[in-house]
């Protein structure tokens, strides 16, 4: 049972990954602009005075930066296709998957922090699940 919520989140936030390339907003370099335009409009019609709306400005009047912190998302989001492979990372996959959603609640407004819960058979991933072949054994970390 654990496995298979231990795939469906990585399946979750590998996809991401995927769709991102397979729509090609990867290659957009207006893309992350223009999704903070979308998401944040209520804030940037006020006269905001806030740190974040500020910040969320700066993205949006500078889509090469904006575009750099979405590079490093989908970045983040395509690593954990890795443990589908393995599960030598997992540890490193749930550091992963704090920072990512701790980024995406304070840049995009969007909890995702009960998702977090998924991370569990990560972390105990070599605990929950003996090595399936030799070669595993040997490798283990």
């Amino acid at each position: 049972m654990l496995k298979i919520v231990r795939w469906m989140f990585l399946y979750s936030l590998g996809s991401a990954g995927i769709w991102k390339i397979f729509r090609g907003a990867v290659f957009e370099p207006n893309e992350f602009s223009n999704i903070l335009i979308g998401q944040h409009a209520e804030y940037l019609r006020d006269n905001c005075t806030q740190f974040m709306c500020r910040i969320y400005f700066i993205l949006i009047e500078f889509p090469l930066l904006s575009y750099a912190l979405y590079l490093v998302a989908t970045v983040i989001e395509l690593s954990f296709l890795i443990g589908f492979f393995t599960r030598r990372y997992d540890k490193w996959l749930v550091l992963l998957a704090f920072v990512f959603v701790f980024f995406d609640q304070q840049v995009m407004r969007i909890a995702y922090w009960t998702m977090l819960i998924s991370v569990i058979p990560l972390w105990f991933s070599s605990y929950l699940y003996p090595p399936a072949s030799e070669f595993e054994k040997q490798n283990e970390v």
